[in-house]
């Protein structure tokens, strides 16, 4: 076996150009399986539970009679479900929200979990320094303010080795810094995590009475905040538990305070890798077809490798064919040549595995650094681990052997069956190759038709998704993002009353809208193309009513905009009138604007202009307020990912005023020089007027509309498949140049007699031209069929996109005939050039 490897290491040193396009191409295709196999395996396989992962669950509650109807829990409700029970040994609540983090200009919005003490012994994470919160922390009222950190916060605070034990500002409160978590803790998420922690009893600290809470204490029965995992007692198993539930779920009702009739239910749910919402998710199989789409793709484009790989070594071998009948005449057995070649294959595979490993580590690091980025604008922090870990090199030694297998197995068994006698008579000619090679069916040449018809498989795949994002970035937002500025602020973080942030707020308008070449300026509390979203449910007043006899209600997102908003988006206002100044001004105001699409829902048969319509959701004082509809403006998008524009409610200012917003400033010209000179007058004018601004970032309009997470979500499908296809593209054409050289190098002998008896130099590039195109139209046949196959699986993946698109095929057909054609036609060139006497004198 050593003298195998040292006589191998010896005959790949001294074939440097085989070698290294076989190390190359191996390393492509290896590196493309380690690094989606990387990121599956982070995702999907590894434990994102430190301890006991099967004993970890979700709780969930909904109506007995409307199991859909989901909503989180109340403390009242998690204190009555934690007390000792049959079936949990622990209980753990979690609530999501965004906060301010820093000091001053460096104020920057964070994903944070406010948690109780059980849901780090759930997840079972271990601090990287410092400690977890206490029983005392996380009771409710107990306002202490602590925090932990992720290890990514840790490290933009400066990733001080000391940092516990000093102070962050969130919120505008100061807390204490008690502990740093490890990297790829996220605790509820296999894939990203919050920057930040803090004890639930700390929570009505973080909150103002203008947030989403509608300010209720924790401890109030009709704050449904919390999110509820939990730990099963040893020896339950979720058969067990699941029965078990209904006695469990019989202690909501002592607690309860909601107006839904009849009693709720509990729904246990094993955690989601991928999911943070409320709600059972189903998402979770869906990222798994994708994943496993990802895994036979980049398993394609390793076949193509290995197919071009197994070309290379046929015709190696056939050149080596002498030497192998020599060994084997001085008594080397079938095994033995058979071993020799598997180990030279091997050893090309492990070097291609090593800098396919390399490659990989390369890239999901730069996948990495563009989530990073873009969750920089969603605050939230990647988690998924894509370090080279044993599983992951364990998996490239795998896709080594496998490759081996693949391309070195077939000729090595070939070559062993090496007719003795006849090779040597032969005396080093493959004359006696002649009939098979020129055969249309050839193995070789069957090999490289398997390649094109893979590689026109995988660019029509690439063809779809580029297409997608071509699409995506062409899709109309039905605004003008053209010369926009946003400065995101919150007030809520400098705890002011609520007539008092409306005053500053509307000031800053003011101040805003006086710099020079400022066309408009206006405030709203969504912003589109952001993730935030806040949704309600109005109905018509004497509209359609349900079978139960009940209003029907119509949901959308819902905006509170000044004067002006849509002028300055640039959304039409296409019948009715903009929010007068007073109503703006006005908490009283009751006058309400919809988009088109609201309009067409809710009256479809009359005009929406003067008609009065009602939300679900009564007043605080339990009223059910009428509100008169006095405009009707554009559909416009909120993001890109949606077939359609979503429905749309704006209501005055004043009337849904939130502590946080955005301030739109519309420049007269839209040119690059101009918003980038206004973009530092703003932020200093603002800070002129209100040195406590809560600025909390000032972008263009048409940045955020370019970097939102589902063009970003397009655009990295178009790139994985690009490469996928890109790499089977290059390599199936150097397939189709090998094959088609060697055939001519073979066939030389052959091609001299026939010229010296009086063929042309065009009969000739005809014989080799002329297969080639046969064996080229079949092979694009059976990729057709293949890349129809391709077309359905991945119809839920593509973005607005026929997954037979007729464009796309016939680009990506063109594209591999036209390359093919000149890689067959550069060898039947240089066969025309044969010169008859120079080959006729070797002999």
């Amino acid at each position: 076996m050593l003298s195998d490897l040292r006589f191998a290491f010896r005959l790949l040193a001294k074939s440097p150009a085989f070698t290294v396009l076989a190390v190359l191409s191996l390393s492509a295709a290896i590196g493309v399986n380690s690094g989606i196999f990387s990121i599956v395996d982070a995702a999907f396989l590894r434990p994102f539970i430190a301890h006991h992962s099967d004993e970890v669950v979700k709780l969930f509650t909904a109506r007995k009679e409307a199991e859909s109807d989901f909503r989180q829990f109340s403390y009242p409700e998690f204190r009555a479900l934690a007390e000792p029970n049959e079936i949990f040994s622990d209980l753990g609540a979690m609530e999501f929200a965004t906060t301010g983090v820093g000091f001053g200009d460096n104020i920057r919005r964070s994903v944070t979990f406010i948690v109780t003490d059980g849901y780090f012994r759930i997840y079972g994470g271990q601090p990287a320094q410092g400690r977890f919160f206490t029983g005392e922390e996380s009771r409710a009222g107990a306002a202490i303010p602590v925090a932990v950190l992720s290890d990514a916060l840790w490290r933009r605070l400066g990733h001080n080795p000391d940092i516990v034990g000093s102070s962050l500002r969130i919120n505008g409160q100061i807390f204490t810094v008690v502990g740093v978590m490890p990297r790829t803790f996220s605790g509820g998420n296999a894939l990203i995590g919050p920057e930040l922690w803090v004890p639930l009893g700390a929570r009505d600290l973080l909150t103002s009475p203008l947030n989403l809470n509608d300010g209720l204490p924790l401890d109030h029965p009709r704050s449904f905040e919390l999110n509820l995992i939990a730990c099963l007692k040893p020896g339950v198993t979720p058969e067990t538990a699941i029965a078990r539930l209904p006695t469990l779920a019989a202690r909501l009702d002592t607690v309860k305070a909601d107006n839904a009739a009849g009693p709720r239910v509990l729904i246990m749910q094993a955690p989601s890798r991928i999911n943070l919402s409320t709600e059972p998710s189903k998402d979770e199989e869906n990222f798994k077809t994708y994943a496993t789409l990802l895994l036979g793709l980049a398993g394609v484009v390793l076949l193509i490798a290995c197919l071009n790989l197994a070309n290379l070594v046929l015709a190696r071998s056939a050149a080596r064919s002498r030497e192998f009948a020599i060994r084997t005449a001085v008594g080397a057995t079938r095994t033995a040549i058979i071993r020799q070649l598997l180990i030279e294959g091997l050893l090309l595979s492990l070097a291609g595995g090593a800098f396919g490993l390399l490659l990989a580590t390369w890239a999901n690091e730069l996948l990495v650094n563009s989530v990073t980025q873009l969750l920089s604008t969603i605050h939230f922090n990647i988690t998924l681990p894509l370090t080279p870990e044993p599983r992951t090199v364990l998996a490239t030694f795998g896709f080594c052997t496998v490759a081996t297998l693949l391309f070195a197995l077939a000729p090595a068994w070939r070559v062993s069956r090496t007719a003795v006698a006849s090779e040597l008579k032969q005396q080093g000619q493959a004359d006696h190759n002649q009939r098979a090679l020129s055969h249309f069916f050839a193995p070789r040449q069957l090999l490289f038709m398997a390649q094109l018809a893979l590689a026109l498989m995988l660019l029509f795949s690439a063809g779809l998704f580029v297409r997608g994002a071509v699409t995506a970035a062409s899709v109309s937002p039905g605004f003008d993002p053209r010369g926009g500025l946003v400065a995101e602020y919150d007030y809520t973080l400098l705890n002011l009353p609520a007539a008092t942030m409306r005053q500053r707020a509307s000031e800053s308008m003011l101040r805003a809208g006086a710099l020079p070449g400022v066309e408009h300026v206006a405030i709203g509390t969504l912003l589109p193309y952001s993730i935030q979203s806040e949704g309600r449910s109005i109905n018509a007043v004497g509209g359609t009513l349900t079978k139960e006899g009940k209003p029907e209600v119509v949901g959308g997102l819902f905006n509170a905009v000044s004067t002006g908003y849509f002028a300055t988006i640039g959304v039409p206002v296409q019948r009715g009138r903009d929010f007068t100044e007073t109503e703006a001004a006005n908490p009283n105001a009751r006058v309400v604007i919809i988009d088109e699409m609201m309009a067409k829902k809710l009256f479809p048969d009359r005009d929406a202009l003067g008609q009065r319509v009602q939300f679900s959701t009564p007043e605080k004082d339990g009223s059910r307020s009428e509100f008169e509809i006095v405009g009707i403006v554009g559909a416009h998008r909120h993001d890109i990912l949606s077939a359609q524009a979503p429905k749309r409610i704006f209501v005055p200012l004043a009337y849904g005023f939130q502590g946080a917003g955005y301030l739109h400033v519309k420049l007269t010209r839209a040119d690059e020089a101009a918003i980038s000179a206004l973009g530092p007058m703003l932020r200093a004018e603002l800070r002129r007027g209100d040195p406590a601004f809560p600025l909390l970032a000032l972008r263009t309009f048409s940045d955020i509309v370019e970097s939102n997470d589902g063009r970003w979500i397009v655009q990295l499908g178009a790139t994985l498949f690009g490469v996928f296809g890109g790499i089977a593209f290059i390599l199936a054409i150097a397939g189709v140049y090998g094959v088609k050289a060697y055939a001519v190098e073979l066939r030389q002998r052959e091609i001299g007699i026939r010229m010296a008896i009086g063929a042309r130099q065009v009969d000739v590039l005809r014989l080799f031209l002329g297969q080639g195109l046969r064996q080229i139209g079949t092979s694009l046949g059976f990729g057709l069929l293949l890349s129809f196959v391709a077309g359905k699986a991945l119809s839920t993946m593509l973005y607005h996109v026929n997954p037979f698109d007729p464009l796309v095929l016939t680009c990506a057909g063109s594209l591999l005939a036209t390359a093919a054609v000149l890689a067959t036609w550069l060898p039947a060139r240089r066969a025309t050039q044969v010169d008859p006497c120079i080959v006729l004198r070797s002999e």
